[in-house]
């Protein structure tokens, strides 16, 4: 048990610092070819945050485990979706910027998830 929580904590860290140096390896590559901050923030971060989520994947598809493999796209979509999303929604309505393409960017999103879901459901039924 203690083995357990041990190497649990040790593989918590080569996570985060794994995820570390890859944002910030990239992102200087990123810069020292002259790419502007938001491309890197929409692309080379993303992929920095998504690279453990890919690894997950990656090793439950091999063991012929795919619904982990879904549940783990799900959960995550659901967390950037829902608390990302709502974090932006509330900090730009009490700073006063709230505008359109908020409302435009939020339908869009929410709609692009609902396919996902209804494959899911013929995918994975309960």
């Amino acid at each position: 048990m203690i083995l357990d929580i041990g190497l649990l904590l040790v593989g918590f860290v080569i996570l985060i610092k794994g995820a570390d140096w890859l944002v910030t390896g990239a992102s200087a590559l990123a810069r020292r070819h002259n790419i502007s901050d938001l491309a890197i923030g929409l692309t080379v971060v993303a992929f920095g945050t998504s690279a453990p989520e890919l690894v997950v994947n990656l090793f439950a598809s091999i063991q012929d485990h795919q619904a982990i493999a879904f549940g783990n796209v799900i959960g995550s979509n659901n967390f950037n979706l829902f608390l990302i999303s709502g974090h932006r929604r509330d900090y730009h309505s009490a700073c006063g910027s709230f505008n359109n393409s908020m409302e435009r960017d939020t339908a869009f999103v929410h709609s692009s998830c609902a396919p996902l879901f209804f494959l899911q459901m013929i995918s994975f039924p309960v």
